[in-house]
Parts: C-alpha cells; sequence; structure tokens
C-alpha cells in the first residue's frame, strides 16, 4: 500500500526494526487517537479555546512518531491559534483540514499494522 499519510519507514527505523515493538504501539495509538480526536472535536463543537489547545498539544506529538509531519504541524497551527485567542472561523478552518484527514490516517494505521508479519 502506498501510504499518504504515515511514513512507515519513519516508525521502523525509531523504533529500531522491532516489529513487536511496532505493532504494540499502533495498538495503543489505534485506540487512544480516537478518543484524543474526539476529545478535540467536542472542545471545537463547543468553542473552547483552552481545550482545543490541551488536545491538539497532546495529539501532536503522536503524528511525528508516525511520520504524519504535515498533520504535526496542523495540530501545532491549532494548538498556537487557540492559545493566541484567534477566532472560531479560523480555529475550525484548520480542524476542518485536520478532520479531513483524519480518517485517511486511521486506514493508514490499521494497513499498517495488519500489513506487519
Amino acid at each position: 500500500m502506498t501510504y499518504q499519510i504515515i511514513k512507515p519507514e519513519l516508525v521502523q527505523s525509531s523504533m529500531m526494526n522491532n516489529t513487536e515493538m511496532i505493532k504494540q504501539f499502533l495498538g495503543l495509538y489505534l485506540h487512544q487517537l480516537p478518543v484524543d480526536f474526539g476529545n478535540l472535536t467536542v472542545a471545537v463543537l463547543g468553542k473552547n479555546k483552552a481545550d482545543i489547545a490541551r488536545y491538539a498539544h497532546h495529539i501532536k506529538p503522536t503524528m511525528e512518531y508516525i511520520g504524519a509531519s504535515e498533520m504535526r504541524i496542523n495540530f501545532q497551527e491549532l494548538e498556537t491559534l487557540a492559545k493566541s485567542n484567534a477566532s472560531m472561523e479560523e480555529l475550525e478552518r484548520i480542524f476542518n483540514t485536520i478532520d479531513v484527514r483524519f480518517g485517511t490516517l486511521m486506514s493508514e494505521l490499521k494497513s499498517y499494522l495488519e500489513n506487519l508479519t
């Protein structure tokens, strides 16, 4: 499979090509990312800028671990804008960019996990 968002080679190198460790971390990510993203979604819908910043900050490192650098940049931008009291319209615009790609991200993680030997 060709991945658009994640970079399996980065995951492999950062986890010393340890397939069992990679499987464990991918399992954790597949479980926790939807929970964290759900919390972020609730914060955006509730227009709670402090929580938007907090959840974006919380999710951001995971994006780097899986090679999703562009999404990490989006989460960083969302966090920074929320902390600087940007308009909700601007926050929603960034969130919508992330939201569109989140499903693809999750599909890629599942596929990667399923294809590990």
